[in-house]
């Protein structure tokens, strides 16, 4: 998809969103019925999971009364990379624009930094299990300090600053769930709905 190779060359670690409208009939501008329908379709879903290995969310706008709706299951699937993902239909120019508000409000940017009062000094961080709780009950997804798809911290002024870089980032901006951190001298947890 020449979209995700324009957001994969953009800036790293930033929120990328791909908002696809579509009647879930895919065909190419060269030649619209040269395709098999139910191969354009599986191709359709393979881009869109690719999107998201990439760190790219893929958002589903149905305009299509009669088209398959396990199709476009599939595509929230594989753009959001979970079951049951929203899905949104847009039959007249009405829905369309309260289903493009709900997707932005969907995609708003979270910071992969955040800052909080601590008693943890820089040097302690190291130490410390840091690990997203997901709403659905997924296995966590431990973050390790200093790594490119983790964290580090820095203290500034009486706070503690938490960066997230690579997956990491990618996790807090994308998923529901909870922020755990736990440290030899105390835990805490943010809310990341």
């Amino acid at each position: 998809m020449l979209a995700t190779q324009l957001l994969e060359s953009d800036i790293p670690d930033s929120s990328k969103i791909i908002v696809l409208v579509t009647d879930g009939l895919p065909d190419t501008c060269a030649d619209p019925s040269a395709q098999d329908p139910v191969a354009a379709q599986n191709a359709s879903v393979a881009a869109v999971a690719a999107a998201y290995i990439n760190g790219i969310t893929t958002y589903i706008i149905s305009v299509d009364w009669e088209g398959e709706s396990a199709h476009f299951q599939a595509l929230a699937d594989a753009g959001q990379n979970t079951a049951n993902a929203t899905y949104y239909e847009a039959f007249s120019q009405t829905e369309l624009k309260l289903a493009l508000e709900e997707v932005i409000e969907m995609a708003r940017v979270r910071p992969c930094e955040l800052e909080f009062t601590a008693s943890v000094s820089e040097n302690d961080a190291a130490g410390c299990d840091v690990r997203f709780s997901y709403s659905n009950g997924s296995p966590d997804s431990v973050f390790a300090f200093g790594d490119p798809d983790g964290w580090t911290a820095t203290t500034v002024n009486e706070s503690m600053r938490l960066s997230f870089t690579g997956e990491a980032c990618r996790t807090l901006k994308n998923d529901i769930g909870q922020l755990v951190v736990k440290c030899p001298c105390g835990a805490f947890g943010i809310d990341m709905n």
